[in-house]
């Protein structure tokens, strides 16, 4: 276990040695802090509603040997900063632990899955023989951080950093660990990693092709045909005008220019966030030892075919379902409930259930409607309804105001609120674009014995039910959603699979 350090100078001290959050601890000439209050709040808390809140930021002594990050775990709420000492990246490879890279004094790690919303890529562990001073950010620092032009560029540099790295690593295992150090060092020099917005258009059909580009994450439409706009291309779809699809994590994109000279023949834009891996063309025609390492590779590690124009869709229909999918967000759910509305008959013992469980019911029956043909071309559709519940999002946007960093991604990738650091601003209920999450009254107010005579009467009854009284308090709130059933009977500790 790590050591904390928790003298205030000797943390104020560790800012300043590290140039990137160098600027929270800087003095006027007068000698007062210049950013007082973000540092109050970051270094050592403040309080808030009678309440604590933060600090963000801890002092952390680790000795050789000790692990810091564990591969493929998903407490990606907090991120680090080495302060002094030497630190090793690795990842497991045939039972073995391989390393991957270093970590630099001054260097912050862990942000590439706190950013993207991914489980960690790798383990960071103490090499040599001396301990490792670092600094253990949590979540809301990074909102007050940004503020601090040094900090900003950083964050971006190294995601964009890390990024590659990571890419590239797959690539060379997609490889078959054969590419070499030349090799890989020439891959980083001829591309990028690139992020890129939602509706952002990489390039327009007739563009000549200038890059091979390999989708790490996100989701993108392609569209042949449609000179004006084409978000607005599905309007065209009918007269057969307009050919378009969707495509996803591991498709490479350009391939078939890098033999001769070509040009795209569709227009490609974002659906969502999207991270792809740009290698330019002109560097794999001119450099043949680049070019026989990593063609191969990328065919091994993705789908090839999404380069010829895409076909008009057998059916509209799953394709405005696939789109209304990515579009609402639910594609990229980690854990989605789906309910199949020619199945359910209103009976409402679902809520019942979730109000059973948690005093308080975490599933409402309404939220987002999509209808889908069963099989393509056939008549028969089926209407689902994804309901107002938790979707524990990949990129969830909850986590972007809480001042406390009480909801957070734990361990185990379920979003989660820790009600002792909730401050019950109701900051994630505004956040979270599908409404998953209550404000209940902290103490008090929260039925938990449910008549079930009673219960059941009202599903038969013919009058209009009687709704819960509205929280109409303002002080001593909780923030409540689906945290699946975690530590209940229907969710013990230890249990893998249902």
């Amino acid at each position: 276990m790590p050591r904390e350090i928790t003298n205030h100078d000797l943390i104020i001290e560790a800012f300043q040695n590290v140039d990137i959050v160098s600027e929270l601890v800087e003095k006027l000439p007068n000698e007062e802090f210049k950013n007082e209050l973000e540092m109050d709040v970051i270094l050592f808390g403040r309080s808030y509603r009678a309440k604590k809140v933060g600090p963000y930021a801890r002092l952390l002594e680790y000795q050789p040997g000790e692990t810091i990050i564990v591969e493929n775990t998903w407490e990606s709420s907090i991120f680090y900063i080495l302060v002094t000492g030497k630190l090793d990246a690795t990842v497991t490879d045939q039972g073995s632990l391989r390393k991957v890279g270093e970590v630099a004094p001054g260097n912050s790690f862990g942000e590439m899955a706190l950013l993207s919303g991914t489980p960690r890529s790798a383990s960071v562990i103490v090499s040599g023989n001396e301990s490792a001073i670092v600094i253990e950010m949590m979540r809301p620092a990074i909102r007050l951080l940004r503020k601090l032009p040094k900090f900003g560029k950083a964050l971006d540099r190294n995601y964009r950093s890390y990024g590659l790295s990571l890419t590239l690593n797959e690539l060379n295992e997609a490889a078959g660990s054969q590419l070499t150090a030349d090799v890989r060092k020439q891959l980083g020099d001829a591309a990028r990693f690139v992020v890129y917005e939602k509706d952002h258009v990489l390039f327009r059909e007739g563009d000549p092709v200038n890059r091979v580009i390999y989708i790490r994450n996100g989701w993108l439409q392609r569209v042949s045909g449609a000179e004006f706009n084409p978000l607005a291309a599905d309007l065209l779809l009918d007269d057969g005008s307009v050919a378009m699809d969707l495509i996803g994590d591991g498709t490479c994109l350009g391939l078939n220019a890098v033999d001769k000279p070509a040009d795209w023949k569709f227009t490609a834009t974002a659906r969502s966030r999207i991270e792809v891996l740009e290698i330019a063309v002109t560097r794999l025609r001119d450099e043949a030892n680049l070019r026989n390492a990593v063609v191969p590779a990328l065919k091994a590690m993705s789908e090839t075919g999404p380069s010829e124009a895409p076909e008009p869709p057998d059916d509209k229909r799953s394709l405005t379902a696939a789109s209304r999918e990515i579009e609402t967000g639910i594609a990229d759910a980690v854990n989605l409930l789906v309910m199949d509305m020619a199945k359910c008959i209103r009976c409402g013992n679902c809520s019942l259930a979730c109000h059973k469980v948690h005093g308080t019911s975490r599933l409402v029956r309404r939220g987002i409607h999509i209808e889908r043909p069963v099989k393509p071309t056939r008549s028969a559709t089926q209407s689902v309804l994804v309901p107002t519940v938790c979707m524990h999002c990949q990129d969830p946007e909850c986590l972007t105001g809480c001042p406390t960093g009480a909801i957070a991604r734990f361990p185990d990738g379920e979003i989660d609120i820790n009600r002792a650091t909730c401050i019950g601003c109701g900051d994630c209920a505004t956040q979270c674009p599908y409404n998953a999450i209550s404000m209940v009254p902290m103490h008090g107010g929260i039925e938990t014995n449910v008549n079930l005579i009673s219960s059941a009467l009202s599903v038969l009854s013919l009058g209009q039910t009687k709704l819960p009284p509205p929280v109409t308090a303002t002080d001593d709130l909780l923030a409540v959603k689906c945290n699946l059933c975690k530590n209940t009977g229907l969710n013990p500790p230890g249990k893998k699979r249902a």
